[in-house]
């Protein structure tokens, strides 16, 4: 019978360890884990400048930390919300 409770970050420690030995031991990870994999077809298209602005208030960003993760200027994300450039890379 358990006394001790266990921790979540023991627990996660215990887990990473035994991926970790399958790894080195096991050729065919699928013969002790399952495996999915899921493929999405996405295109990018271009964005409205409202488009932008509605997705970034949807996430309650500002312009700066938006374009910081989209990988962008905060420059470009003004420049999209002004109808100044398109996104996806357009003129």
């Amino acid at each position: 019978m358990k006394n001790k409770k266990t921790s979540i970050g023991s627990e996660l420690v215990r887990r990473l360890k035994g991926f970790a030995d399958a790894l080195e031991t096991t050729d065919d990870l699928s013969q002790r884990f399952t495996c999915r994999s899921v493929k999405l077809d996405l295109k990018p298209h271009p964005y409205s400048g409202d488009m932008v602005r509605n997705c970034r208030k949807i996430l309650r960003a500002s312009q700066p930390i938006f374009a910081q993760f989209l990988g962008v200027s905060a420059g470009a994300v003004r420049d999209w919300e002004q109808g100044l450039r398109r996104s996806g890379g357009g003129a």
